[in-house]
């Protein structure tokens, strides 16, 4: 729906609106932390990524707490369906579930311990991540590959969209990149 939205923030806030913004009410996430990011598949589950390695699931107005096994910053998160789902971190920490959190795996990424920030799946078996000094992660399943390709060392990649288009820290800089399997 175009009109329901989230918003994150600093001491566990999270902020959900009905109409577009044009008002947002406050809900309680039960945390303290800075949450960082949220995904949803559908209407009724979500997930909620922040500092401290903190992941909280929404499902029907109720979040629960998910254990994702470590304590770094984790910057966000991408479902593909209500099971199949990745988070990208700090330190290289890349956690991915098979079952919608009820168990979350780490994989660290062999040589390359910068931060990730930015995770998109297009189905269950391929997806990227992008971070720290350019660096743009593929993987294949849920494991990142051996091959670490650093495509923009000008400056960190913050976000990547579903197209696989990402920007820069650099001001007014944008960077696509075309997958033909």
């Amino acid at each position: 729906d175009q009109n329901e939205g989230w918003a994150t923030g600093d001491l566990g806030t999270v902020l959900y609106t009905t109409n577009g913004g044009i008002t947002w009410d406050s809900v309680d996430s039960g945390v303290n932390t800075l949450l960082r990011e949220a995904y949803f598949v559908d209407g009724n589950n979500g997930w909620f990524v922040g500092d401290n390695g903190e992941v909280l699931y929404w499902r029907n107005g109720e979040f629960t707490k998910q254990n994702s096994h470590t304590t770094k910053t984790l910057y966000d998160v991408d479902f593909v369906n209500e099971v199949r789902g990745w988070i990208a971190g700090a330190n290289g920490i890349t956690v991915n579930t098979p079952n919608g959190g009820d168990r979350w795996d780490l994989h660290p990424v062999i040589s390359f311990s910068g931060d990730i920030y930015g995770i998109d799946f297009g189905d269950q078996n391929s997806g990227f991540a992008v971070g720290e000094n350019g660096v743009i992660l593929r993987y294949v399943g849920s494991e990142p590959s051996t091959e670490i390709e650093l495509i923009a060392p000008q400056g960190d990649i913050i976000n990547l969209s579903p197209t696989f288009t990402w920007t820069t820290d650099r001001p007014n800089m944008e960077h696509r990149v075309f997958i033909d399997d």
